[in-house]
């Protein structure tokens, strides 16, 4: 009996740890080389870069995300979207409403076509405060 319960535990550890979230990667636009710890705040010309395994090896289309865990006036837009490689870059906006506050935050995102979630991931947000 300890065995099949040990078993059974082991499968759904399994199960949970292969739908992990994609991992991501931030680059300057298609230049996949080009790495960044986070996303900037005010900078349109940033891209996050996810396996193109991840969202079925096609690039899908009618592609939006909702991002959450980012402070009140912080946005992130897609405006994009390409494939390089084995990649699919995701050209996005990331802007705030309130330059006069920092902004250090790990956005949880959704990559969604459709209105079906295709993939999680999550990536850092980062905006130095300017005194007006």
């Amino acid at each position: 009996m300890k065995k099949l319960v040990l078993t059974a535990l082991t499968a759904l550890t399994l199960t949970a740890t292969a739908s992990a979230a994609s991992v991501a990667t931030i680059t300057n636009g298609s230049d996949l080389q080009s790495g960044y710890d986070a996303l900037f705040t005010e900078a349109g010309w940033q891209a996050i870069s996810i396996p193109l395994t991840d969202v079925g090896g096609v690039q899908p289309s009618d592609l939006s995300i909702a991002a959450t865990n980012l402070p009140e006036g912080v946005t992130l837009t897609l405006t994009g979207s390409e494939v390089v490689g084995n990649s699919l870059v995701l050209y996005v906006d990331t802007e705030r409403s309130d330059t006069s506050t920092a902004v250090n935050a790990l956005a949880n995102v959704s990559l969604m076509s459709g209105g079906t979630a295709l993939t999680d991931f999550q990536v850092p947000v980062v905006g130095v405060a300017y005194n007006q």
